[in-house]
């Protein structure tokens, strides 16, 4: 019977950063073992190299499909599955300018607050523009009212009347939602949502806000109105109330807020816009007004 004594020692192996730990055994037992050991550990290399490689490859095939896509094809295996759900892949993806696929359509009364509770799906593809969906937001726990728009991510609130005000930002695609509690502000504020993944450094979580104006009227004589903002933040899961106002006797049409380049924009009955930097609200928050020309 031959007894070996087997030593665990480490080493790193060149052009790789990881550390091996292979048996360092007596010179005794000869070069052939030390040569197939040396052979083993290369093609251990070589099978990562593939492997890294044939991720390349399917990367740059997946980066090329649409999102409604690939969130049908993440359940074909794991390694799909993972690369799909990377942050960079997804950061990745939102900087692709993919076509518009459809219109939401949702009408609402002009003399009435209450809310008219369908919800239109009209597709732009020429084979299912005959086929008007009317049950995208059936995922949700409550009908609701559309808001804002922002980068495949929508914000609605609960129809009113209703016994608890919520926020929703959904996903109708893969249809997940957060519930955001309804801010302290009137129920007529107009809500903008603020999301742009292709900003976000992190790969740990993909962030956004919702951005609450209302107006209100000022203690002087004049009786001129100003607007307040309430920001959530999904970092911090809170409503703050920034310190910045806007002074202005316009009124704002309501959930028509467009987030472009990091600021939010809602247009007025009169002739200006009415902009809040979302992107720099942390530092300093600034409203203004642009002026249309005539």
């Amino acid at each position: 019977m031959l007894h070996l004594n087997v030593d665990y020692r480490e080493y790193e192996v060149v052009g790789n950063s990881k550390l091996l730990y292979r048996p360092f055994v007596n010179v005794h037992l000869g070069a052939a073992y030390l040569r197939w050991l040396s052979d083993y550990e290369q093609k251990i290399l070589e099978m990562e190299d593939l492997w890294f490689a044939s991720n390349d490859i399917l990367i740059d095939v997946l980066s090329r499909l649409p999102s409604k896509t690939l969130l049908k094809i993440k359940c074909v295996s794991k390694q799909w599955h993972h690369l799909i759900s990377e942050r960079s892949f997804i950061r990745q993806q939102s900087e692709r300018k993919e076509a518009i696929s459809g219109f939401f359509f949702q009408e609402r009364f002009q003399w009435c607050d209450d809310d008219i509770r369908s919800i239109s799906c009209i597709p732009v593809n020429t084979e299912a523009a005959a086929k008007v969906q009317r049950s995208v937001f059936d995922f949700l726990p409550q009908s609701v009212v559309l808001l804002s728009v922002s980068d495949g991510l929508i914000c609605c609130r609960s129809c009113f009347p209703s016994p608890q005000r919520e926020v929703y930002i959904c996903n109708p695609l893969n249809k997940e939602w957060v519930t955001l509690p309804w801010p302290t502000v009137p129920k007529q504020s107009s809500l903008g949502l603020a999301f742009d993944p292709s900003r976000d450094s992190t790969d740990e979580s993909t962030n956004f806000k919702v951005v609450a104006v209302h107006q209100n009227e000022t203690e002087t004589e004049m009786e001129d109105l100003y607007f307040s903002y309430d920001v959530y933040s999904s970092k911090t899961k809170t409503w703050t109330r920034s310190k910045e106002v806007c002074q202005c006797n316009h009124s704002l049409f309501k959930n028509k807020g467009v987030f472009v380049g990091g600021a939010l924009y809602w247009p007025t009955d009169g002739d200006q816009i009415l902009m809040f930097d979302v992107q720099n609200e942390l530092k300093k928050p600034w409203v203004h007004f642009v002026v249309l020309s005539t």
